[in-house]
Parts: C-alpha cells; sequence; structure tokens
C-alpha cells in the first residue's frame, strides 16, 4: 500500500494493485505491470509508462506530502523535456471514482503521475554494453548531444559567493559520511579509507581551481544523475533521461561532474575505449579541456556516489545483497584508477594537410583511452572564418592553444593527441619541452602517402565539406614547400606510418604501446 503523508486518511490511500486495472488508464490496455523502487512506482501499460512518487521521506529526499510529490513530478517533466522531448509527455492526476482508480480523470486527487513513452529496457545503455551492442559512432552522437545540452543550460548567477563550489563540497563530504556508514556492506574498506583520504586532499587541494570554474560560468542546470541506466537508444539514437529533479544542488553542477558520471560508469564497465571516445568528442564540440584537470576528483565522487546506492541497496534488499555488494566493490576499483591512473602519454600528428592524420588520431582515440586536440577544430575556435587564420601569427597562436589544452589534459592524467601538422621544428621542440616539463613519454607519429594521393584527399574532402579542416590545394602546396624534416635527433621519438597501408592502424597502436614500455622499462 502506497500512503499519502498529507492525509490521515486510510480509505484515501493509493494502492499499488489498484494500477493493476487496464481501466484505469485513459487508453486501451492489454496488460499492465507495475514495477516499484525505493522512491516510486512505475505502472507499465504498453504503450505508456506511469511514473509515480511514494510517499516517503529520506535524508536526500522528502516526498511525505502531495503538493511536493506534485511539483516533483512536475520537475520531472520540465527537467526532461530538455534531453528527451519524445519520451516525457505529461503530469496527469490520479483520482478515485465510483468506478475505481482513473488516470486523468476528474475528482479528489490521490497522486499525480509522470507520463512517459514506454521503451524497452534491453535498449538501456547499461544493457546494450553488457552484449557488447553499444558503438562508438553512437556514443560520439551522444557526446555532441550533451555539448549542445550543457551549451543551453541556465547558469548560475550567484551574487552572494561560491555557492556552487560549497554546495559540492557539502555534497562530497555528505557521501562520504553515508558511505563509511554503510562500509560493512561487501565493500573492501582499506580501499574505501585511501580513496577517502584522497578525495579529502583533492578537494582541499583543488578548491581555487573549484572557484575559478564557478566564476567562469561552468556550473549550470545539469542532468545530475547521468550514468548507463539512464540513458536508452529510442528510436536509434542514445537519450538521457531520468534527470536529477529531487535536489537541485545535485544537479546544479560543474558540467564536467556530470560528464564525469559517465565517464566513470564506463569505466567501470569495462568500456574505457568508448569513455575516451564520449570524453574526447566532448571536449572537441566544447574545447573545456580546463576542466579536465579536475574529471578524476569528480569521477572518484561519482563513483563513490554510486557506491554508496549500492550499499543502501543492500542494506533495504538483503535478497539482493550479493548483486549489490558487487556492483558497490566494482565502484570503489573504479574510482582507484582515477585515483592511482598511469603515466599519460603525448602523441603528436605529422604531416601535410591530406596524410590521414585525422583518419588515424581518430581511430586511436577509443583504443589508447586518449583525448584527442585538433588544429582544425581549435583554429576555427579562436578565428571562425577570418581570411587570416591560417597566417603565421594565427598558426602560432593555435598551436599555442594546442599546448594550453595538451597542459590541461595531462594534468588530469588523461594521453592526449595532438592532430596538427607539426611540420616546423620549432613547433616539434615546444612539444618535446611540454613533454618533458610534465615527466610524460612523446611520440610523433608521421603520417605518409603519395603526393598525389594528397591531392585527392585534400580535394574530396573539400568536395564532401563535413570535414572541421578548410586547406585546400593552394594550402597543401605551401605546406610541403615549408615542410621542415626531422633532424637526426629528432627521430628517436619518431615512427612513420604510410595511411595507404592496411595495417596502418594496428602499426601506430604498436608504436604507442612500445613508447609506453620504454618509458615504463627499469633503469640498467
Amino acid at each position: 500500500m502506497v500512503h499519502d503523508g498529507s492525509t490521515d486518511g486510510a480509505e484515501r490511500a493509493l494502492r499499488a494493485d489498484e494500477l493493476l486495472d487496464p481501466a484505469a488508464y485513459p487508453h486501451p490496455v492489454a496488460h499492465v505491470e507495475v514495477l516499484q523502487t525505493n522512491t516510486s512506482l512505475i505502472a507499465l501499460t504498453g504503450e505508456y509508462a506511469y511514473k509515480i512518487k511514494k510517499p516517503v521521506s529520506f535524508a536526500f529526499l522528502d516526498a511525505s506530502t502531495l503538493s511536493h510529490r506534485r511539483f516533483l513530478c512536475e520537475e520531472e517533466l520540465r527537467l526532461n523535456v530538455r534531453l528527451a522531448p519524445e519520451l516525457y509527455l505529461d503530469v496527469l492526476p490520479i483520482v478515485r471514482t465510483a468506478s475505481g482508480l482513473r488516470v486523468g480523470g476528474s475528482g479528489e486527487t490521490l497522486e499525480y503521475a509522470v507520463r512517459m513513452r514506454q521503451f524497452d529496457r534491453s535498449q538501456e545503455l547499461a544493457a546494450l554494453l553488457g552484449l557488447g551492442e553499444a558503438g562508438a559512432a553512437e556514443i560520439a552522437a551522444l557526446a555532441l548531444a550533451i555539448a549542445r545540452f550543457h551549451a543551453s543550460a541556465p547558469r548560475r548567477v550567484d551574487a552572494a559567493g561560491f555557492a556552487g563550489t560549497e554546495g559540492m563540497r557539502a555534497a562530497v563530504l555528505g557521501t562520504i559520511a553515508t558511505l563509511l556508514a554503510h562500509a560493512d556492506h561487501g565493500i573492501d574498506a582499506p580501499g574505501l579509507g585511501a580513496l577517502i583520504d584522497w578525495t579529502h586532499d583533492a578537494l582541499r587541494r583543488s578548491m581555487p581551481r573549484f572557484r575559478e570554474r564557478e566564476a567562469g560560468g561552468f556550473i549550470r542546470e545539469c542532468h545530475g544523475d547521468l550514468h548507463s541506466r539512464n540513458i536508452v537508444r529510442w528510436r536509434g539514437r542514445l537519450t538521457p533521461f531520468d534527470c536529477l529533479e529531487f535536489d537541485a544542488a545535485l544537479r546544479w553542477i560543474d558540467v564536467m561532474s556530470d560528464v564525469a558520471f559517465l565517464v566513470m560508469d564506463l569505466h567501470g564497465r569495462n568500456r574505457t575505449d568508448l569513455a575516451a571516445i564520449f570524453l574526447s568528442e566532448y571536449l572537441t564540440q566544447t574545447g573545456d579541456y580546463g576542466g579536465i584537470a579536475l574529471l578524476p576528483f569528480y569521477a572518484v565522487h561519482r563513483a563513490l556516489v554510486r557506491a554508496m546506492v549500492d550499499a543502501l541497496a543492500a542494506e533495504a534488499e538483503p535478497g539482493r545483497r550479493a548483486n549489490a555488494d558487487s556492483r558497490a566493490a566494482a565502484r570503489v576499483l573504479a574510482a582507484d584508477g582515477f585515483m592511482r591512473p598511469p603515466k599519460p602519454i603525448l602523441i603528436a600528428m605529422h604531416g601535410p594537410s591530406g596524410s590521414g592524420k585525422s583518419w588515424l588520431s581518430e581511430r586511436l582515440v577509443g583504443p589508447v583511452g586518449a583525448v584527442r586536440i585538433r588544429s582544425d577544430v581549435e583554429r576555427h575556435r579562436l578565428y571562425g572564418a577570418s581570411a587570416d587564420r591560417h597566417a603565421g601569427r594565427a598558426d602560432a597562436r593555435t598551436y599555442a592553444r594546442l599546448r594550453e589544452c595538451a597542459t590541461a589534459c595531462l594534468e588530469g592524467s588523461m594521453p592526449t593527441i595532438i592532430d596538427a601538422t607539426c611540420l616546423r621544428r620549432a613547433d616539434r621542440d615546444r612539444l618535446r619541452d611540454l613533454a618533458a616539463s610534465m615527466r610524460v613519454p612523446l611520440l610523433f607519429l608521421s603520417c605518409t602517402a603519395e603526393h598525389a594521393t594528397l591531392a585527392r584527399r585534400v580535394g574530396q574532402r573539400r568536395l564532401e565539406g563535413a570535414d572541421a579542416s578548410d586547406a585546400n590545394l593552394r594550402v597543401l602546396v605551401a605546406q610541403l614547400a615549408g615542410m621542415e624534416p626531422f633532424a637526426t635527433e629528432e627521430r628517436a621519438q619518431l615512427v612513420e606510418i604510410s595511411t595507404s597501408d592496411p595495417q596502418a592502424l594496428a602499426k601506430a597502436l604498436a608504436a604507442v604501446s612500445s613508447r609506453r614500455s620504454l618509458e615504463q622499462a627499469p633503469a640498467r
């Protein structure tokens, strides 16, 4: 039985079994299934799903009154139509008449329901990942959708100070406190303790950067709960749903925290390749490389949040404790990977337009687990369609931007690919200086092709008009005339790859693996 905390009349209470009556719905229904979570009832009718808030009161949620449950339903609708307008339809009252329960009827309201399009749960991203059916292209498309969503999301304007940062700090400490209270639910306590200590230290150490992000407008009304169980393939497109509606402070967050949740979740499901593709595409669209330095912190926090949820589930449902404990332990393990990541590598592409740099670097992102920074994209970000965007001064500024972005990525322990021509020795030397200052290995992948192939590829790309590069044959001729070959002392960090070779990708991956192994080999 579901009781309304705003009344003391048992005769008014909504019973879950009443939702099983097909006649209760304003459309033909052959069969009804009712699911329950800790906070909701969900009636599945075939075409539509009706989500009803339970009158519960927890430390993180108070839905004890009908008026507040109505507000939560309306908030859920408002928030989710931003990302899933085809799924979320409206909010309907639920009333009891002489003929029984009616959804959308007239009379005294017992509850409210969010009406959604019902979808096949086998199409949730978590299920697709489990079956190996989630593809790189749709993950990249999801990243584009999230980037556009964040760009249009309301931004926090707080004249009273850094309320967003302080709210985040309180949320992190609250998560830790709750998790510690339930740490006996199958979670490795020593590992958890190390993560908590690291989180405390990182929170204190990064406070100036958190405040800088808030002042820069990066705290926005985000999804708040962006993980693979809240994303569904709907009509051929991965669609986020179930935004966090019950606590505004938990969704008014740094956009990088929103991103980190899905990145962490993909890592926890052993799909580091898709995590890298998602993150790299998101950054290509937004240019928010400065947020990467905080990604490990946010990923660890998000892993701890999921571990907390799993621990609470284990306590609430003893029969499912083994599964919840296993998931919680996996979250802690995923968090540990962000706390102690391997040393990143800096990979710099090399070659004139049409040599296949972008083609190859795009295919390296997933297997290497890297972020790719594209000179063509960053040049457009700096200059737009300005006629002098290829001038010497503009080129120098573009390379300075690439180094700035790469520095932020490496600070966040992300393997980094710079997709640029790197035709001049001076530009390559500055990348060597960057790698040396960050104490990371550096590899130049020089992409080669016959001159006729270069010209054909550049011409074809111009005709298709679908790539960020705007190089034409005139630019290609100038590049070939001005190329500065690698000197003997540079070649130790160089591997040449013919992109006409069917084994080009395999050879590039072998080169990356070899460079990493060489860096990690013990000194003799």
